[in-house]
């Protein structure tokens, strides 16, 4: 082998290896050589190509350090809704399937009675993540999270509009509606209780959550009424969660806040709120700052604030001057793999000031408040005003904000592996790859970067109509959910039992925990160690929660009788547990009936 063949193949296998940094000669290669590697790479995480069902998104390959093999609703909706966004913008209509395959199977997770609640409140449609077989995830975990069903209602929206255009509404109205119904009316009952944060780590109220909570309910109006199916309490609601989602602004720090509760601050910067602007993202609003527009001055702030907190605070940052990008990971102090950069947080980063760019562009001008002139006085000090595209200053600012956009590209683009595989972080030390390989949220994250930049912007959601809160406007009271739980100790007792085991005694109530009142979802009662005919069972139950119960008497074999206690009075028995602590209930004397 010549000397030149030998050092062609030590560079190549160097490439090869996890983490090396990939050199790129501009932004624009990158993105187009990494955009059908990223589309490629989310259809091979959904569906039978895994093992899991039809239409689950699975949100990552990897089963250890850590385990993603599941379905999350949330990365599940972004992820569909990216892929519907490029159905449109590229008439791929090979992702059809694909998209229809997603939402037929909702229904079944919906369906799913789950430790979030059931469905015949719709409270289960809270409850996180499911197996990839379309089954309930019974481990501990954050839940609920409210933001799942709302996102999902956004990429049904966006389907369903797609399929009446082109001739299929027989699938909106027979599969897609009824998802979106459940969607719908979930966000409006339960928009304004607490819940975990898009990264499952903060109970309370969200930016992102309620962000998407408002515009699922907006532009659901709008599409249930084209289907006769309009219902003023999605309107009624949306409203109020857009009164709501002005008390995130904090006109002092001038940053938006991330997590509030019981009007106390949780976390303040965080990336998470820039995927909530991007996903509100309207090219027909304009820079409205009520809906937290991605060229608003609010959102432009926060921008600066934000990037500005991950300046100096990885390794990988380091050299770079005061108006270049950086390397973002969630917030700074983040613990999870060390607190890494993520790629979508990078990319989602750069996807805001590509669709800042593009209203600019479009609307022949862009305007400098006091809320935002330290965003643009990175790039040369310029004065609050408004100014033309016929501008120099203008000009100026746009080439500027372009090569600043590219730059959080290029930061992803230097620590994506040769063969443009990519995980969910990057180290902050040295630029490896870290945590989940193959995480179809990064690939999605790539994918409406890259549209974003092209121009190739999503359809309008309505935005443009929302009408600002005038004065001080009153979304009712958010009510906090506590996340305790309240161990629940249930007794009964019955001489009668022969001891052999033929028979045993069960608990069954009006909630989920409780079984819902199904016998073959009853709780056994154990019998006490050393106490003959006493039988119990200790059961964790949400706090502040009145109940009704019963017990049952189930031989040991299938397909056997029940046999309900004879309660007197013939009714059911009757708990609330505390708001902390424990509860023993009082021992019952399992009575037999006399037939």
């Amino acid at each position: 082998m010549k000397a030149a063949a030998i050092v062609s193949a030590i560079v190549l296998l160097s490439q090869l290896v996890q983490g090396s940094p990939q050199t790129v000669s501009s932004t624009s290669k990158y993105l187009k050589n990494e955009d059908p590697i990223a589309v490629q790479r989310i259809l091979d995480n959904i569906g039978p190509n895994l093992g899991a069902k039809a239409g689950i998104v699975v949100a990552s390959p990897s089963t250890e350090d850590p385990n993603y093999f599941y379905t999350w609703t949330r990365d599940g909706a972004l992820t569909m809704k990216s892929l519907v966004e490029r159905l449109i913008a590229e008439n791929d209509v090979s992702l059809i399937p694909t998209i229809e395959n997603y939402i037929k199977v909702q229904l079944t997770l919906q369906h799913i009675d789950n430790l979030s609640g059931n469905f015949s409140d719709l409270s289960g449609l809270g409850e996180p993540k499911f197996m990839v077989n379309a089954t309930e995830f019974t481990g501990d975990w954050g839940r609920p999270q409210r933001d799942g069903p709302a996102l999902r209602a956004t990429a049904l929206v966006a389907y369903g509009k797609y399929a009446q255009k082109h001739n299929n509404k027989k699938f909106v109205t027979e599969s897609l509606w009824p998802v979106l119904k459940n969607d719908l009316d979930y966000v409006t009952k339960y928009w304004n209780l607490t819940g975990f944060d898009l990264w499952e780590e903060t109970s309370g109220s969200s930016f992102f959550t309620i962000s998407a909570s408002h515009r699922a309910l907006f532009e659901g109006f709008s599409f249930a009424s084209s289907l006769g199916h309009g219902n003023s309490s999605y309107l009624t609601q949306a409203k109020n969660i857009l009164c709501y989602l002005q008390s995130f602004w904090d006109s002092d720090a001038n940053v938006i806040n991330a997590d509030i509760a019981n009007g106390k601050l949780l976390r303040d910067l965080d990336s998470g709120t820039t995927v909530g602007i991007i996903h509100g993202f309207d090219s027909e609003a304009g820079c409205d700052s009520t809906t937290f527009q991605p060229c608003s001055d609010r959102a432009l702030a926060h921008h600066y604030a934000l990037v500005n907190s991950f300046r100096n605070y990885y390794p990988v940052n380091n050299g770079k001057s005061s108006n270049e990008a950086v390397a973002l990971g969630r917030y700074i102090h983040d613990v999870y793999y060390n607190g890494n950069p993520w790629y979508l947080t990078t990319l989602a980063a750069a996807e805001q000031l590509y669709d800042a760019i593009y209203v600019w562009k479009k609307q022949g001008r862009l305007e400098i408040t006091t809320i935002s002139e330290s965003f643009f006085n990175q790039f040369g000090s310029v004065s609050v005003g408004t100014y033309k595209s016929s501008s120099s200053t203008y000009k100026k600012i746009v080439s500027a904000v372009s090569t600043y956009a590219d730059g959080f590209v290029d930061m992803v683009a230097k620590y994506t592996p040769a063969d443009g595989r990519l995980h969910e972080q990057f180290s902050g030390w040295n630029g490896t790859s870290v945590s989940a390989k193959d995480l179809t949220w990064s690939y999605a994250s790539l994918m409406t970067a890259k549209a974003a930049r092209d121009g190739k912007v999503p359809d309008s959601w309505g935005a443009k109509k929302v009408s600002a809160p005038k004065g001080k406007c009153s979304p009712g009271p958010v009510h906090v959910v506590s996340n305790d739980i309240i161990s629940v100790k249930f007794v009964a007792t019955d001489s009668e039992l022969t001891g052999f085991g033929s028979t045993s005694i069960y608990v069954v109530g009006s909630i989920p925990e409780l079984g819902s009142w199904s016998t073959s979802a009853a709780i056994l009662l154990q019998g006490e160690p050393d106490t003959y005919g006493v039988y119990s069972a200790t059961i964790k139950l949400p706090p502040s929660t009145s109940f009704e119960y019963k017990y049952i008497e189930k031989l040991n074999c299938p397909q056997a009788a029940v046999e309900w206690e004879d309660y007197p009075g013939g009714g059911n028995r009757e708990g609330t547990t505390p708001k902390s602590g424990s509860l023993t209930l009082p021992t019952a004397t399992f009575e037999h009936s006399d037939s």
